[in-house]
């Protein structure tokens, strides 16, 4: 998968997913494509295994943004930054490309396989067709969107407003998914640099200031010459172990 890019790739792990599917519904120990039941938690009481369930979403939700903030921060995360915006010139500077999308293929992967554990011990029901539905990825996509792509903050965001929308009018049927669609496009159109940016546009305030950029340069030294005036031609003298270090 990571030698295809752009919609090649998309769909690439779209057919992996739903063949990840078509398995697991063959497998009668899950309760093949009707699902099963975990009867396992059922020990616990269920305002017990609530309270669990929503204490370990929350300590690994935390510690999964802790460790992609300290990812950011370190040269990888410099690196994987770099190959999101230019793949070849990330090469041509001698950035690993293949080790950093893997990493970052893998660190995505522990992430949403993660959510969708917790989200089976709340449900407490298997259902491969559901579990590996498109509309886990439509969510995920509908959160970068809405806050912010290649931020930090705005997924965050996405979050809050799609869960805002969906406890607020999931019993409205198929209108909660025309609010969904219709939130998306006002903010596709309304707000182009996402609700993040616009914060960031307006307020000029960044909570994480995380990767790389181009600070202007202090010093002590000669200024810039005038590109109207010509300079006094100096002697150039070659300096032979200079020459050889860098050869």
């Amino acid at each position: 998968m990571l030698r295809l890019r752009g919609g090649r790739f998309a769909i690439g792990t779209w057919v992996v997913a739903e063949v990840l599917a078509l398995l697991v519904a063959l497998d009668h120990g899950v309760g093949g494509g009707t699902g099963v039941s975990l009867t396992g938690l059922d020990v616990h009481a269920p305002a017990d295994r609530q309270a669990y369930t929503y204490w370990m979403t929350l300590g690994f939700g935390a510690r999964l943004l802790g460790l992609v903030l300290a990812l950011l921060r370190s040269p990888a995360g410099a690196a994987l930054q770099a190959i999101r915006d230019d793949e070849q010139a990330a090469a041509s500077l001698g950035v690993r490309v293949d080790t950093g999308q893997l990493l970052r293929f893998v660190l995505a992967a522990f992430g949403c396989g993660a959510a969708g554990a917790l989200t089976l011990a709340s449900t407490l029901f298997i259902q491969p067709r559901s579990i590996f539905g498109v509309q886990w990825t439509a969510s995920m996509i509908f959160m970068v969107l809405v806050g912010g792509l290649g931020t930090f903050e705005g997924p965050l965001i996405g979050a809050a407003v799609f869960f805002a929308i969906q406890h607020g009018s999931a019993d409205l049927g198929a209108w909660y998914l025309i609010g969904l669609g219709a939130t998306a496009v006002g903010f596709a159109l309304l707000v182009p640099r996402d609700a993040w940016g616009w914060v960031v546009q307006r307020w000029h305030v960044q909570l994480v200031p995380v990767g790389y950029r181009l600070a202007e340069a202090h010093g002590d030294g000669p200024p810039a010459p005038d590109p109207g005036e010509q300079p006094d031609a100096q002697p150039v003298h070659a300096d032979p172990q200079r020459v050889e270090r860098d050869a």
